[in-house]
């Protein structure tokens, strides 16, 4: 499929944390091979339960014979998102990391997109905003500290997406969980597995704010949400809310806190 500013399809490893939806990660799989190239690593952390239910296993085990070329790796048990990212991270070794979720699915243009941003730009990262059937997501957040009666909050404010921001890069502190990321900001940063599943996101963009990265949402790379049960038990289920709060709360100084999207 070309060159895509500087970036060729071997450069980039998309990597993919799934579990319990093997019929997401196979619209996933599909859409990058059709629409990132045929020659870009793929990587999937599959952390499906062994005690999940055969049907789900075996689903699994038709998509791998379909995507012979993709590496899996099974944990047998479920980790969060946090942790399956950090894995995920370790076993690439391109220039450049394309994270995706099982449940999404890359449109034609958007890693143009990205590349260009990401190689044209003063950008570590960027990120792209998703269509979504149920929610109107932000293209992306910016962080603002304020002081609060417990102390200090750290508040994520949405940046809404609108027609006349097309064509546009906007810098922002956090973009949302498919983004194209330098190879090399990882021996500065990481995600951290403390998280069972929320915040993992708000505290990955934290490090990279008090490092001086820079991070992009790029308003015309679109990325199709398509969320679906999963089949197994996973951290959604079994988080708490509560103790993830307080992990960020304690680890940073500040009290977390998300406006509604």
């Amino acid at each position: 499929m070309g060159v895509r500013a500087a970036i060729r399809e071997d450069e980039i490893t998309v990597l993919i944390p799934s579990n319990g939806r093997p019929e997401s990660l196979r619209g996933c799989l599909q859409s990058v091979r059709e629409n990132v190239g045929n020659a870009t690593p793929i990587v999937v952390l599959d952390s499906t339960p062994d005690s999940a239910p055969r049907r789900t296993r075996t689903g699994y085990e038709r998509v791998a014979a379909a995507f012979d070329r993709v590496k899996y790796i099974r944990t047998g048990y479920s980790v969060g998102p946090a942790e399956a990212r950090k894995r995920l991270v370790g076993v690439s070794d391109t220039p450049y990391v394309l994270f995706m979720d099982d449940d999404h699915q890359v449109l034609p243009g958007t890693l143009d997109a990205l590349a260009r941003a990401l190689v044209g730009g003063a950008f570590d990262i960027v990120g792209g905003r998703w269509l979504d059937r149920k929610i109107e997501r932000p293209v992306g957040f910016l962080h603002m500290e304020a002081p609060s009666e417990s102390g200090t909050d750290l508040v994520k404010v949405p940046v809404r997406y609108s027609e006349d921001l097309e064509g546009r890069v906007l810098p922002v502190d956090e973009v949302l969980a498919t983004m194209l990321c330098r190879r090399s900001i990882f021996s500065n940063v990481d995600f951290d597995p403390q998280y069972d599943f929320y915040f993992e996101l708000f505290d990955f963009f934290r490090s990279c704010r008090t490092t001086g990265l820079q991070i992009g949402a790029v308003v015309d790379a679109v990325f199709v949400h398509h969320p679906r049960k999963y089949r197994s038990v996973s951290t959604r289920q079994t988080q708490v809310r509560s103790v993830d709060h307080a992990r960020f709360a304690t680890k940073w100084n500040v009290r977390p806190v998300s406006l509604p999207l």
